[in-house]
């Protein structure tokens, strides 16, 4: 799953739980009605499933984002052990140098 399912189930899930607010026509036809008893199911159900998929769609999507950071986190490890190696292979460069200085140096002398 990528980010934009996750967010496609998290925007659902929110229209169908705000979907008996903004249309109860849809739910409510007619409170008078023998169908208002179905009607009040039909938006109760509603509003659980539209909390069941935003549930689904967070859940995705703090799932994306998690592998996204552990991803992030170990080409960040990888790139800090390849400085590492630089540096010390550096460091023992300088050291080779600074030794082959020396014997130059002690040449010189003599």
């Amino acid at each position: 799953m990528n980010i934009l399912n996750s967010l496609s189930f998290l925007i659902f899930g929110l229209i169908m739980r705000f979907l008996p607010v903004f249309a109860p026509a849809f739910v409510a036809p007619d409170a008078l009605n023998s169908a208002a008893a179905e009607a009040t199911t039909r938006g109760t159900l509603l509003v659980a499933a539209g909390y069941a998929f935003a549930a689904l769609g967070a859940w995705l999507l703090v799932r994306e984002m998690a592998r996204i950071t552990r991803h992030t986190t170990a080409e960040v490890r990888r790139e800090l052990q390849a400085t590492r190696e630089t540096r010390e292979t550096a460091n023992e460069c300088e050291a080779r140098a600074h030794g082959l200085a020396s014997q130059v140096e002690v040449h010189a002398h003599y």
